[in-house]
């Protein structure tokens, strides 16, 4: 007859082995172009260059409203998010070349941290400034959740 101890302890240890090891790479990401937020707003490069956006106070207070070119931009609302459903994540890079090319990824690991790497490279020898925000709106992470940006940023001058 086995011990309800015995039992006890497989069930721990199997427990410990499961929520350890588990990693959710995040599939239901969308990464998303400035005209996302419309051409009335913009994002200032004196903000942080890391956000994470999870209320809708935070994300009005982050976007100034401006007067786009021939374009009354008074009334003009963000485009809507359902932060009760989601996580706005972002970061700039920025380098010099002709183009700029991004590989995005996000992988979630269990509910302590989100990772959000970025891989942007550089191409040619303009004297052009290319900068992107990055953003990738991901389903809802808690408040205690970290997220990680892990950018790498590559200048290609062949």
């Amino acid at each position: 007859m086995k011990s309800p101890y015995a039992l006890a302890c497989l069930c721990l240890f199997s427990l410990t082995l499961t929520s350890c090891s588990k990693e959710d790479i995040t599939t239901d990401v969308q990464f998303l172009e400035a005209s996302y937020f419309g051409n009335c707003f913009y994002y200032s490069g004196e903000n942080p260059k890391s956000i994470v956006i999870r209320d809708q106070d935070t994300y009005e207070n982050y976007f100034a409203r401006q007067s786009a070119v021939n374009k009354d931009c008074s009334n003009a609302l963000l485009t809507p998010i359902d932060f009760d459903k989601y996580t706005l994540i972002g970061h700039w890079t920025g380098g010099g070349g002709c183009t700029a090319s991004y590989d995005r990824n996000v992988i979630q690991q269990g509910n302590k941290e989100v990772i959000y790497s970025v891989s942007a490279v550089y191409s040619g020898v303009c004297a052009m400034y290319i900068f992107n925000m990055n953003w990738a709106l991901i389903p809802k992470i808690k408040n205690r959740t970290d997220v990680v940006f892990n950018i790498e940023e590559v200048y290609d001058t062949e």
